[in-house]
């Protein structure tokens, strides 16, 4: 009996041994799993970045072969997407000055006309609307250039079909651009 009860004693003894490799093995395979879930996360955060790198130096290399071109502005990588809320969609662009007089400056608005399908039918919404109290959130002022981005709305039913963006200078449309979706 006593020699019964060392032998299981031993046998207990193994079993809490190797429960304790195997709780050690199980937790540095999900910390191996867990360091390899961020690997992948960063790699595709740099991937994204390493394209919007690549977006910006093919703007300044344009930016630099227009020097001594006729003045003007531009909007360049106008970008819309949906926000996650129905309905709600970000912008995204750059507004640019390109040749003539680099201390020319661009003071005015920007303007989005966003062309919708609703219950079937064409729609036209030109933002901002004439009585928006937020108005002045689409001014913009820039010597060079300047990112410009925020939100609008459209009706929950509707969808977007394209987005046209103009710099508006003194009632004048002086760039757009119109990305499709």
């Amino acid at each position: 009996m006593s020699s019964l009860r060392e032998r299981v004693e031993t046998l207990q003894q193994e079993t809490d041994k190797l429960r304790a490799l195997v709780n050690a093995g199980e937790s540095n395979v999900q910390i191996e799993r867990t360091a390899q879930q961020q690997l992948v996360s960063q790699v595709k955060t740099l991937e994204q970045e390493n394209g919007r790198l690549k977006e910006d130096l093919a703007f300044f290399e344009n930016l630099a072969a227009a020097e001594g071109k006729e003045a003007g502005f531009t909007i360049n990588r106008l970008r819309v997407e949906p926000n996650g809320t129905p309905g709600q969609y970000r912008f995204r662009l750059l507004a640019a000055a390109q040749g003539g007089k680099k201390d020319r400056e661009f003071r005015g608005s920007v303007q989005l006309v966003v062309s919708l399908q609703q219950q079937g039918k064409g729609v036209m919404m030109v933002l901002p609307e004439q009585n928006d109290p937020a108005k002045q959130r689409f001014n913009i002022n820039f010597k060079h250039f300047q990112r410009f981005d925020g939100t609008f709305l459209v009706p929950g039913e509707a969808r977007v079909t394209s987005v046209e963006a103009r710099l508006i200078q003194d009632g004048v449309t002086r760039a757009s651009q119109t990305v499709t979706l």
